[in-house]
């Protein structure tokens, strides 16, 4: 079974997937941005896709820093904290628990296309938060922009914390514009290969890239690193450390030059494998899904699961598995869902499932469910393959 990192580890290691999740925000879907796609054949002013062409991105997923093979922050569906009757938000909470694991909503723009200068003025980039009485670190904490200025593609994010908790805020993106604070990483186009709308970057230079952006002077302001010509292609959030806090945060009505946008949140559910033990060429087996929280249990149903959407996949640092990562290359899509008294009964192809998992493995089944809002879903569970050790 996987064991956790040292700390030191943890320096080195646990960094590397977070980025690959938010350039992918940047990136997947369009159908060529850094690197050429068809036939290896682009012209510069084909560098940047048709918005037409593109199809929406909207990304939940959680980033498990520490290695514990566990997602204790996480995103919940507990309704408005200050019963003021607001819809769709979203909870990040550790449940007063310290856990390094730091979960980010993720809103794809592409399809607007939309530069910093469209957004700049007071109001034009906002969105509610609300401070939880358990919340020992920032709130809100931090905003991403994931930007593009002609073929260079770069994430740059800014930090803020309120001392009010208890009440709804609304933060002012475009008034942090011409503030000091932004952090940014610029990728080099051969990091980065779009190939048939994924992304496939290098975890060692994702690594470099964390380090990098840790050791930075964040005196500047936006402006003083992009003009106002860059596009703006998505705008994510967090909260938590990877120094261990407590989080308890609720996200609301991100707004984006006249419109409104619900918050994705990936749920987390309980994972029971029957059997525990995948034998090789022999039939299927069954991972019954339930909620992991009984809020979550009342805003969305099981049976709203899309079951195209399902797959089971080795856990990596970043869940789900981001599109291009060996991870997501490796997962098997589910055969069957089976709606029970006690979940849902998702079942794979145990040869296809031996094909990827070695020995005692964190495993992580993911899906979607099919409705408006941008929901997803993650479990993990370790899974045993019979007869292989290594």
């Amino acid at each position: 079974m996987n064991t956790p990192l040292d700390i030191s580890d943890r320096e080195n290691v646990a960094r590397r997937p977070f980025l690959i999740g938010l350039t992918s925000i940047g990136l997947l879907g369009t159908v060529s941005t850094v690197n050429s796609t068809d036939d290896d054949e682009k012209s510069d002013d084909d560098a940047s896709a048709d918005p037409a062409d593109h199809h929406r991105l909207d990304q939940a997923f959680a980033w498990d820093a520490d290695f514990d093979f566990q997602l204790t922050n996480r995103m919940q569906l507990d309704g408005d904290p200050a019963e003021s009757g607001r819809e769709h938000v979203v909870h990040i909470t550790s449940h007063g628990q310290e856990s390094a694991d730091y979960p980010t909503s993720a809103v794809d723009l592409q399809d607007r296309s939309l530069t910093l200068g469209d957004v700049e003025a007071a109001g034009s980039l906002t969105y509610d938060y609300y401070k939880g009485k358990e919340a020992t670190y920032r709130v809100p904490d931090e905003v991403f922009l994931i930007v593009r200025h002609g073929q260079d593609l770069s994430v740059t994010y800014r930090k803020r914390d309120t001392e009010d908790t208890g009440v709804w805020e609304t933060r002012d993106v475009s008034s942090e514009f011409t503030q000091d604070g932004w952090r940014t990483i610029h990728l080099e186009a051969d990091d980065v290969d779009v190939k048939g709308e994924r992304v496939q970057v290098s975890t060692k230079v994702i690594g470099n890239y964390f380090m990098e952006i840790r050791e930075q002077d964040s005196s500047q302001t936006l402006f003083e690193q992009f003009d106002a010509e860059t596009e703006l292609l998505a705008v994510a959030i967090g909260n938590g450390s990877i120094e261990g806090v407590v989080s308890d945060a609720y996200f609301h009505n991100l707004y984006v030059s006249d419109q409104e946008y619900v918050f994705p949140a990936m749920l987390t559910m309980d994972a029971e494998f029957t059997p525990p033990r995948v034998q090789p060429g022999e039939g299927q087996f069954t991972a019954t899904l339930s909620f992991a929280n009984s809020a979550d249990e009342a805003a969305v149903s099981l049976e709203a699961i899309d079951a195209e959407s399902v797959q089971l996949a080795p856990f990596g640092s970043i869940t789900p598995p981001v599109p291009g990562t060996d991870e997501a290359d490796q997962a098997v899509s589910a055969t069957e869902l089976r709606p029970t008294g006690r979940g849902l009964d998702v079942v794979f192809d145990a040869s296809a499932v031996a094909d990827v998992i070695t020995g005692e493995t964190t495993v992580c089944v993911s899906g979607a469910f099919e409705m408006d809002e941008p929901y997803t879903f993650a479990a993990l569970g370790d899974l045993e393959v019979a007869g292989r050790s290594d």
